[in-house]
């Protein structure tokens, strides 16, 4: 995957992927351009596009108001010569995201941004709200970090049941790097151990997240040597206190716990 920069009034970073034939039915206009970035900046001038097709054999630039997820499953015949530049920042830009009440435009890189939202607001402009004792948000998920209960594994899942949330499901690498540097930020939180949902209790080495329909865990991020397992007695698993990544650990033991729900 490559990623690339435009610049203008509306700067924005596009993802470049190999992508396949037009469909007529998903593109809004099609233009002519000499470059990737000229294809881009098309883009940017059109209010719905959100992304666009680029062929560089015969300089096409089709745009599209389908983001790459809606349009993956539309697309069957590859052809090399063509690339999605997703405007992958267009939602979150600080030039046009309009954070919402009382959110803050931090800048990541040129033209890409996310708001800040202080609680108990979330979602990318601040347009969801946290139910109380949820104290932080990412996307749209608000996650509770209490440093007054503890429990064993079981408990923490039924803890979390009963404020209508479960025990925190890390979906992606972003989300298990907000949660990192949120327990890194904090001293106390830092000392501790976090159970999440992730247990292969049920099968030896089958990761699931529990009380999510028990799917696969879609994404892990293990510690140096782990999972160990220990003779086969750890079957749950917590965020470590010292190296902040995934420890399978007994699920008698009792430590602290993340409850995470939607924002609404």
């Amino acid at each position: 995957m490559v990623w690339f920069g435009v610049s203008n009034s509306s700067s924005l970073w596009f993802r470049v992927q190999p992508q396949t034939k037009f469909i007529e039915t998903l593109i809004l206009l099609t233009t002519c351009s000499l470059s990737k970035e000229e294809c881009a900046l098309h883009c940017l001038g059109h209010r719905s596009c959100l992304g666009a097709y680029y062929c560089g054999n015969t300089k096409t630039c089709a745009l599209t108001n389908f983001n790459c997820a809606g349009v993956q499953a539309e697309f069957l015949l590859s052809d090399p010569n063509c690339s999605y530049l997703e405007a992958c920042s267009r939602t979150v830009s600080c030039l046009e995201c309009g954070c919402k009440n009382g959110g803050t435009c931090v800048q990541l890189t040129e033209g890409s941004g996310k708001c800040a939202c202080p609680v108990p607001y979330g979602g990318l402009n601040c347009e969801l709200t946290c139910p109380p004792q949820f104290e932080v948000s990412f996307r749209t998920s608000c996650y509770s970090f209490n440093m007054t209960l503890k429990g064993n594994f079981y408990q923490a899942k039924a803890h979390c049941e009963s404020m209508g949330a479960r025990l925190v499901a890390v979906d992606n690498e972003e989300e298990h790097t907000f949660i990192r540097q949120h327990i890194m930020a904090d001293e106390a939180r830092s000392a501790v151990g976090w159970w999440t949902s992730l247990t292969d209790d049920a099968s030896e080495g089958t990761w699931v997240l529990s009380g999510w329909g028990d799917i696969p865990a879609p994404f892990i991020a293990w510690g140096p040597g782990e999972p160990n397992s220990q003779g086969g007695n750890q079957d749950c698993v917590q965020y470590h206190s010292i190296t902040k990544l995934f420890d399978d650990e007994q699920c008698s033991r009792t430590i602290n716990f993340i409850c995470e729900t939607e924002a609404t």
